[in-house]
Order: C-alpha cells, then sequence, then structure tokens
C-alpha cells in the first residue's frame, strides 16, 4: 500500500468482502472506514492508542463489523502484511508535502460532493 489511494481501496474492497457495503451497514462502514483512514496522518505513536478507540467504538455494532477490525489490526496495526510506516503520511504532512495534502483533501471532499449527485 504505497499511496493513500491504494489504502483506502484496500479496506473498501475489505469491507465489500465482508458485507459491509450492503444498505443495512453502509453508513456505519464508511463512518467506521474513514475513522481507519485517519490513522494514516496520526504520529506514528498514536496510532495503537488511536486504533483502539476506534475498535472499542465500532465492534459493538456487530461480528461484520469486528472483522473488518479483526483484519485492519492484524495487517496495519502489528504489522503482519504492511509495517505502520507503509501506510502512514504524518512524516510528509509535517514536511509540508503540499501537493499530499491537497489530494487528500480533495479526495476527501470530491467524494462527499460525489456522493450528493
Amino acid at each position: 500500500m504505497p499511496c493513500f489511494f491504494h489504502f483506502s481501496q484496500c479496506l473498501w474492497r475489505k469491507a465489500n468482502e465482508i458485507g459491509l457495503r450492503s444498505k443495512v451497514h453502509l453508513d456505519h462502514a464508511k463512518e467506521m472506514i474513514l475513522n481507519l483512514k485517519s490513522l494514516a496522518f496520526n504520529d506514528l505513536e498514536e496510532i495503537d492508542e488511536r486504533f483502539y478507540l476506534i475498535e472499542e467504538e465500532y465492534q459493538k455494532l456487530g461480528p461484520e463489523y469486528e472483522k473488518l477490525l479483526v483484519y485492519f489490526k492484524k495487517n496495519c496495526i502489528k504489522g503482519n502484511k504492511y509495517e505502520k510506516t507503509m501506510w502512514n503520511y504524518s512524516k510528509g504532512v509535517k514536511l509540508d508535502r503540499i501537493y499530499q495534502i491537497n489530494f487528500i483533501i480533495f479526495y476527501l471532499k470530491g467524494y462527499e460532493e460525489f456522493q450528493k449527485f
């Protein structure tokens, strides 16, 4: 997952595989995935603590949500598949990589605007 787009796509594919893109789960799934994606912009030292707050909030919603959280924890938090440094962009933000920040803002806001149509 070298970029934010692929990081996001990976989460949505897993959510789809689990069944979180159904009409019943879609609103909570969008919110949870936005929260998981936001971890990419936290300092490396803060990621674990913030993930556990997300986990605590969403695992109560049902086994589908817990499956995505277990997947994320196993592959991204514990680093079995993706080390945190592969998907974390906090250093890019601190180094004023404006193009990356602008792309992410466009991506998040553009997606919201696209959903309105």
